[in-house]
């Protein structure tokens, strides 16, 4: 007997939850109002339905990463190595004029911004689709410092110092405009929803507040992996995710977790 499965991700992680167990989903407001219990990842309560629901976030009610402050993290870093590079652009500014030493990596490897850059991955094409316009900027300005302090050398300080102005103008502009460009991606993509889950498929019993929405698959019985004789379930079973897992999905292009929400509530 088949099924719809409604996918959402988490960071890199795909979880799925029955279609028949979803009411609705809508733009998450930050407008629950509080209410005097706790409990992990408990945020409030929002009128649904004419029924006081409980909000949840997904990710802080099961201790997972959170994809919302894991792009604030990511937008803060960028900040930073924008200034680093301003930085960088004035200490080669006054290491000509002033002669003084140049000390900042002339390597685009391995200032702070280019080992990050080598390392980074997401399944964000838009995202790596941005970071792959940082490539060619960024290794001139690196350039630069060799080729400048050569000119110093060879007494065409003013040269140099002219060139260096060009290069603020034209190529150190595009560099701060792709950080901005990559900001500002980062900051619009960050769209909450709020997913109203029932038990009955009517009543509302929760809201969760997901950071993703994936797709709609259909599945079949057989792609349902039981947890209980699998070396993963013991693992999950230990974690307080356990309890809501109704088993793993397996089949093309597609593995994640199916969820039971409703359960969350049994573990809050």
């Amino acid at each position: 007997m088949s099924q719809e499965i409604f996918t959402f991700w988490n960071g890199d992680s795909l979880f799925a939850i029955d279609v028949s167990g979803i009411l609705s989903t809508q733009a998450y407001q930050h407008d629950e109002k509080p209410i005097p219990v706790t409990g992990k990842g408990l945020k409030g309560a929002l009128m649904y339905r004419e029924q006081p629901t409980p909000i949840f976030d997904f990710a802080e009610s099961l201790g997972l990463p959170s994809p919302f402050e894991e792009k604030e993290q990511l937008i803060n870093m960028l900040e930073q190595r924008e200034k680093d590079h301003i930085d960088w652009i004035d200490a080669l500014e006054n290491s000509i004029s002033q002669n003084v030493k140049f000390e900042k990596a002339r390597d685009p490897h391995q200032c702070a911004f280019g080992k990050w850059l080598d390392k980074y991955q997401s399944r964000d094409e838009e995202l790596m689709k941005l970071l792959t316009k940082f490539d060619e900027p960024h290794k001139h300005i690196h350039s630069l410092a060799s080729e400048l302090l050569m000119m110093c050398q060879k007494d065409n300080k003013e040269k140099a110092l002219e060139i260096l102005q060009q290069e603020k103008n034209d190529t150190l502009s595009r560099l701060l405009r792709i950080f901005k460009e990559s900001r500002d991606y980062l900051q619009n993509s960050q769209r909450q929803v709020v997913m109203f889950v029932t038990k009955d498929g009517s009543t509302p019993l929760l809201g969760l507040i997901i950071n993703e929405i994936s797709d709609v698959h259909q599945i079949e019985k057989e792609d349902i992996v039981s947890m209980e004789n699998s070396s993963i379930g013991s693992i999950i079973n230990a974690d307080k995710v356990g309890p809501m897992v109704k088993g793993y999905v397996k089949k093309a292009n597609l593995e994640c977790l199916l969820l039971q929400p409703e359960r969350l509530l049994e573990v809050a």
